[in-house]
């Protein structure tokens, strides 16, 4: 299970924790409600250290148009979080428990209005995933991150991203840098 999960929440704070080692995510605030009820709105998680655990360091929101988990029907028409401010963290070490057909991100974000400035992911299997709409993304440090079983770890992928905006910060040392596709 994950350190600290939620899957409707609203005007909360998540902020100075330690989550690692865990059979899942470090901070995963996400849900798979196909009745498309529950939200994430208004949260910020900052100044966490996520590290060494099997999924993701931090997993905010899905991409997947009826939340059914089971499907794979994705893009952004029900996002499942809102404004939700991703600031100051540390991702390292994360998707350990990776495989060639489904290889986590670090740091993976999807929703509207999703604001993320100065978190560091480095040195995990891929680092940095924004499938967000009206969302910026601001001095992000992504490096290192190429340790993923394929040989072809991700830095940046916005591949998912609608009308949102990636600026400053470090991509380097990453199989692959970036994809910066979305429209």
């Amino acid at each position: 299970s994950s350190a600290v999960s939620a899957t409707g929440l609203d005007d909360a704070t998540i902020t100075q924790n330690d989550c690692h080692d865990n059979d899942a995510s470090g901070i995963e605030l996400t849900n798979f409600d196909t009745d498309l009820v529950q939200k994430i709105r208004r949260v910020i998680v900052s100044q966490n250290r996520c590290y060494r655990n099997a999924f993701s360091g931090i997993d905010v929101g899905n991409y997947l148009q009826d939340n059914d988990a089971s499907g794979s029907n994705s893009g952004p028409d029900n996002p499942d979080s809102f404004a939700v401010s991703v600031i100051d963290n540390v991702t390292y070490g994360n998707c350990t428990g990776a495989t060639t057909s489904n290889i986590p991100y670090a740091l993976a974000l999807a929703g509207t209005r999703i604001y993320s400035r100065g978190n560091r992911v480095y040195e995990n299997a891929n680092g940095y995933l924004s499938n967000a709409t009206d969302s910026l993304h601001v001095d992000n440090d992504v490096y290192d991150n190429d340790s993923d079983v394929s040989g072809n770890g991700w830095g940046v992928d916005l591949g998912g991203s609608t009308r949102s905006t990636w600026r400053g910060g470090r991509v380097s040392g990453n199989g692959i840098a970036a994809n910066i596709g979305g429209t």
